[in-house]
């Protein structure tokens, strides 16, 4: 099992709970709710931000009960924008879920697509250098600044 890394918060924006997390050096982000034009801007700000040393972005929206054209232009926009920087973005969006549907008719890459987040993280793994990612600090070793206990 992963270790979640100690940096997460959790937001909500009108009809949409975003949920922040860093696991595995990808950034993890989850949607719960409605994600259309009145939040996306949270969204982006949680996604475009993502530091270099970091694989990629997880969006796992399987707790998404809408998404609109603002939400489809903002994973189109961010995978170019992650593509050009080495980086990967995977979209968690299992068959059952509302929000794939949407993205199967929009012609989202259903190769950029995951049934979980697990899958998600090990085909960002497996597709980013690993050499891009500096080696993880344990808590203890970042309040002794990068030395060992």
């Amino acid at each position: 099992m992963a270790d979640i890394e100690p940096q997460s918060r959790d937001d909500v924006w009108g009809l949409a709970e975003i949920q922040l997390a860093q696991q595995q050096g990808v950034r993890i982000v989850a949607v719960a709710g409605e994600l259309d034009i009145s939040n996306i801007g949270a969204l982006e700000e949680v996604t475009f931000d993502l530091p270099n040393e970091r694989l990629g972005v997880v969006i796992d929206l399987s707790a998404a009960t809408y998404i609109d054209s603002a939400a489809l232009g903002l994973l189109f926009r961010l995978r170019g924008a992650l593509q050009r920087r080495g980086q990967a973005l995977r979209v968690v969006c299992p068959p059952a879920c509302s929000a794939r549907r949407v993205l199967d008719l929009t012609g989202f890459d259903p190769e950029a697509t995951d049934s979980d987040r697990d899958a998600a993280i090990a085909t960002i793994h497996a597709t980013v250098p690993l050499s891009v990612v500096p080696p993880e600090q344990t808590a203890a070793q970042e309040l002794l600044g990068g030395r060992g206990p």
